[in-house]
C-alpha cells in the first residue's frame, strides 16, 4: 500500500478543514442566490415560462395527479372536483344527456354545450353548435359550405345568441341536436334560413343528418396526457386563490370522432338543390358552473380527419388567470387506438399573436411515441362572436353591436381547412379564438 507523503496529507487536511468551515456558508449563499433569482418574464406579457421552481412543482403535481387517478372514482360519487384524473359522471348516459343547469342566482354563467364539425375531400364543411345558458338563452352556430354554391351561415351571425326552442334541448334558430345513443349516435336537423356570405341573400335550407361514432371518446377529465398537464400547472404561480379559481372554473369536456350521413336541401335562386352527403369529423360536449369567454386570451385547436382513417385533435389554450399554456390533443389510429399528445413545438406567440390568424401554417407534435408534422391551409374562415352576460345580468340579444364595449367576449375564426400530416392528406376545422379587444366588423367570407 502506497504511503501518503506529509505534503499530500497536509493538503488533504487543509481541503477538509476549508470545506468544514465554508461548505455551509457556500450552500446557504447558493440557496439565497437561487431564491432571489427572478423568474423569466411571461412571453408577450401573457405566456408563462418555466420558473425556478418549475421542476419541483412538476413533480408535486404529478404525485397529486397519480393519487387522484388511482382512486378510480367520479366526482358525483366522491364529492371531489372533477378533472386532473377524476371523472365527472359515473356513466356515459349521464355524460351525454342535456345537463340540468344549476341555480341561476348562484351560477349565472353556467353552460351545457355541444359542438359538431365535419368535412370531406370534396370541399363540404359543416359546423353546428349550441350552448345552453341561463335565462332560456342559447349561443348557436350553423355554417354550411357547399362547394358548388358557397358558404352559408345563420342570418344572426356574427352574433350567436338566440332564445332556446324548447327547455332541456340543444335547439335554437332552426337547429336541433339530440343524442340517440350515448357515445354512439346523435341526430342533427335544421329547417330555416341561412345567409349566403357572398351575396348576403337568405335561402331556405333543410338538412337531416345522422352522426355515428367511429372510435373511442376522449374525456379531458381523465385522459389528458399527465406530462403536458403537469407542464401547464408547473409554469404558473401557485397560491391558495389560484387553486380555488381552478376548481370553480372547471368545465367537464369530452370529444369523439365520427361520420355524418344524410340529406341537405337548399332552395337556391329559382330552383331547389338536393344533396346526399357523407362527412367526417368531431363532436364535443362541455358543461360546468362557469363559462366566461373573457377568461380566454387565445386558443388554436385543429380537428382533422385523414384519408387513411386517422383522426387528430391538437392545439393550445391560453387562459392567463388560470393556465397560460395548455397543450391538448390526441391521435386515433384507423384501428381505434388512441394516444394523447405529449409534446408540440406549436406556440401561440409564434402564430397569429397579432390578432390575424395565418392562412398557412405548419408544426410538429408527438403522441404514442410517434412524431407528426402537420401543415394546414385555410379554405375559408367565417368569424363569430361569443358574448358574456352584461354586468346587469342581461344577455345582449336585442341586436346591439356585438363589437361594442357593452360587454365582454371573444372573436372566433372557424377556419375550414385542408391538412397534410406526415404526407397523408385530410380536411377539418382549425378554430382560433381571440380575446375580443379589436372592436371592428369582421364579415364571414371566402378568402
Amino acid at each position: 500500500m502506497k504511503e501518503i507523503s506529509f505534503a499530500e496529507s497536509w493538503s488533504l487536511w487543509f481541503i477538509e478543514d476549508i470545506w468544514r468551515y465554508f461548505s455551509l456558508p457556500i450552500v446557504v449563499a447558493a440557496a439565497v442566490l437561487f431564491l432571489l433569482k427572478d423568474d423569466p418574464a411571461p412571453i408577450n406579457g401573457i405566456y408563462q415560462q418555466k420558473g425556478k421552481f418549475y421542476y419541483l412543482k412538476y413533480l408535486l403535481f404529478w404525485l397529486i395527479y397519480k393519487l387522484r387517478s388511482l382512486r378510480k372514482k367520479n366526482s358525483s360519487d366522491s364529492g371531489e372536483v372533477a378533472g386532473y384524473g377524476v371523472s365527472s359522471k359515473s356513466s356515459v348516459a349521464e355524460m351525454e344527456r342535456a345537463q340540468m343547469l344549476p341555480d341561476e342566482r348562484a351560477h349565472p354563467m353556467a353552460v351545457d354545450a355541444v359542438y359538431f364539425c365535419s368535412s370531406n375531400a370534396d370541399g363540404w364543411y359543416l359546423v353546428t353548435a349550441t350552448a345552453r345558458r341561463q335565462g332560456g338563452m342559447i349561443q348557436v352556430l350553423t355554417y354550411l359550405r357547399i362547394p358548388e354554391l358557397g358558404l352559408f351561415e345563420l342570418p344572426l351571425h356574427p352574433r350567436t345568441l338566440a332564445p332556446q326552442s324548447e327547455p332541456m334541448a340543444f335547439a335554437a334558430a332552426g337547429l336541433s341536436i339530440s343524442v340517440v345513443e350515448p357515445m354512439k349516435r346523435w341526430k342533427i336537423t335544421f329547417d330555416g334560413s341561412l345567409k349566403h356570405t357572398g351575396t348576403k341573400k337568405e335561402h331556405r335550407v333543410k338538412f337531416n343528418l345522422d352522426w355515428t361514432s367511429s372510435g373511442p371518446f376522449f374525456d379531458f377529465d381523465v385522459h389528458m396526457n399527465p406530462w403536458v398537464t403537469c407542464d401547464s400547472m408547473a409554469r404558473e404561480t401557485w397560491t391558495r386563490d389560484w387553486f380555488k379559481l381552478l376548481q370553480t372554473r372547471h368545465q367537464t369536456h369530452h370529444e369523439q370522432f365520427g361520420h355524418l350521413t344524410g340529406s341537405v336541401e337548399v332552395k337556391y335562386e329559382d330552383h331547389d338543390e338536393a344533396f346526399t352527403v357523407e362527412l367526417h369529423g368531431l363532436r364535443d360536449h362541455s358543461y360546468g358552473n362557469i363559462r366566461e369567454w373573457q377568461d380566454l386570451f387565445r386558443y388554436a385547436l385543429q380537428y382533422v380527419h385523414l384519408e387513411n382513417g386517422t383522426n387528430i385533435a391538437v392545439g393550445l389554450i391560453c387562459m392567463p388567470k388560470l393556465l397560460s399554456r395548455i397543450t391538448m390533443g390526441y391521435v386515433i389510429s384507423p384501428s381505434g387506438k388512441i394516444n394523447s399528445v405529449s409534446w408540440t413545438d406549436f406556440e401561440l406567440y409564434k402564430w397569429g399573436d397579432d390578432g390575424s390568424p395565418p392562412s398557412k401554417m405548419e408544426f410538429s407534435f408527438a403522441a404514442g411515441g410517434e412524431t407528426y408534422h402537420m401543415t394546414c391551409e385555410v379554405v375559408c374562415s367565417p368569424v363569430f362572436y361569443m358574448r358574456d352576460r352584461k354586468q346587469d345580468g342581461s344577455w345582449d340579444i336585442d341586436g346591439v353591436d356585438c363589437h361594442s364595449d357593452a360587454g365582454h367576449g371573444s372573436r372566433v375564426y372557424e377556419r375550414m381547412c385542408t391538412f397534410t400530416v406526415n404526407g397523408v392528406k385530410g380536411t377539418g376545422i382549425s378554430e382560433w379564438c381571440y380575446e375580443n379587444i379589436e372592436r371592428h366588423q369582421v364579415d364571414s367570407a371566402e378568402p
